[in-house]
């Protein structure tokens, strides 16, 4: 008989109390989720969600569109179904339900597709997180782009390579518009003239920053390969004439001056603390007097080391196995401002997301 996953408590001293069951299921469900993350996944690849999206079906109909097997179809329906994202008919009619449109819809602001895709290219190497811990040991490479990784293989393809920046991006921007407003919430921006976004993508974040504040102007640094896409969006959105894209290596290369804020946005997390030292007193000394530095990270743990919220346990694995980074207190980040020369730092905490910002001295 095949062994099934338990989805019961079994005899022991625990007893069989309502919150022992409630507890033990919660924990079956983070144990059996990673089926979920390929189930997406392979929807989405074939193109399931774009067929159920675009009109109902039958499972073989279905199966053709997507160019699977019936049996596969009806498998990933089955998978589809449980996560509330397809429904049928008695007559075996299957549909998109609000839910998978509202994050699944591939030309969505709010689609999940991009994270899907960037997630399952993590996937993979988390089996050998075993190995990343006990030797200290990168074995994730989709922060390579970005980072130096001499242990990361270098015989992939350029479509390859292509596909994890696309990814990378994607993910960035598709969550840009909503870190800008946390940001504006937090900080006061109003009496700051110029932003330069280090790390900047494909300038959701300062094009988001511009659309609130129309005096100001923004200049976003990043690699130029990601700077091409960052001056076509900025033309298509009608902000070209106040937002400026310049590609460079922001740790080696001068960064653009004129700048009286400066946003570090989800670009710091996966660099040792050295490296985070240098990048912060590189905006102190492109900062004029009055100038703000302002950090979001997704993940900024509390200072009370037993306050870690469940998303927390993504950010901490992501950042060690792909990269020489790690999850850091907010009292940590803190502590790098103050180091780096800045004064009146202050903090926002969204568990897990997290905003810390300071100002150089008059």
């Amino acid at each position: 008989m095949t062994n099934l996953p338990a989805t019961t408590n079994e005899p022991g001293n625990h007893g069989d109390s309502a919150d022992f069951r409630e507890e033990r299921k919660a924990l079956l469900r983070t144990i059996w989720s990673f089926y979920d993350l390929k189930v997406l996944s392979v929807a989405l690849d074939c193109g399931l969600f774009r067929a159920l999206l675009r009109e109902p079906g039958e499972v073989a109909a279905l199966a053709r569109a997507c160019a699977i097997s019936e049996r596969g179809a009806r498998t990933l329906l089955i998978c589809l179904t449980a996560l509330g994202l397809a429904k049928a008919t008695d007559g075996g009619v299957y549909s998109a339900t609000e839910k998978a449109r509202r994050h699944f819809a591939s030309n969505g602001p709010d689609s999940l597709a991009a994270t899907v895709d960037w997630a399952n290219t993590q996937f993979d190497a988390l089996t050998r997180l075993g190995e990343a811990v006990k030797h200290d040991r990168i074995v994730w490479d989709g922060f390579d782009h970005y980072i130096e990784n001499p242990e990361a293989e270098r015989d992939k393809s350029d479509a390859q390579e292509h596909r994890k920046l696309k990814a990378f991006t994607d993910v960035l921007a598709g969550s840009a518009h909503l870190v800008a407003h946390r940001v504006m919430e937090a900080v006061d921006l109003s009496g700051a003239r110029h932003l330069l976004d280090v790390g900047g993508n494909v300038g959701v974040f300062a094009g988001t920053i511009l659309e609130r504040h129309p005096h100001m102007h923004a200049t976003v640094f990043d690699l130029p390969a990601v700077v091409e896409v960052t001056r076509e969006r900025a033309a298509t959105s009608g902000l070209a004439a106040r937002m400026e894209a310049e590609g460079g290596d922001f740790m080696r290369d001068a960064w653009p001056r004129g700048a009286d804020v400066i946003t570090f946005i989800r670009m710091n997390v996966s660099r040792p603390r050295a490296e985070l030292l240098h990048l912060m007193k590189k905006a102190y000394e492109a900062l004029p007097p009055g100038g703000k530095l302002i950090l979001f990270e997704e993940n900024v743990l509390d200072a009370n080391r037993n306050d870690v919220p469940h998303l927390s346990i993504w950010a901490a694995v992501l950042f060690f196995m792909g990269s020489r980074g790690e999850t850091r207190r907010v009292d940590e980040w803190v502590a790098l401002f103050e180091e780096a020369g800045f004064a009146g730092v202050q903090s926002k905490l969204g568990k897990p997301w997290g905003i810390v910002w300071g100002t150089k001295p008059q």
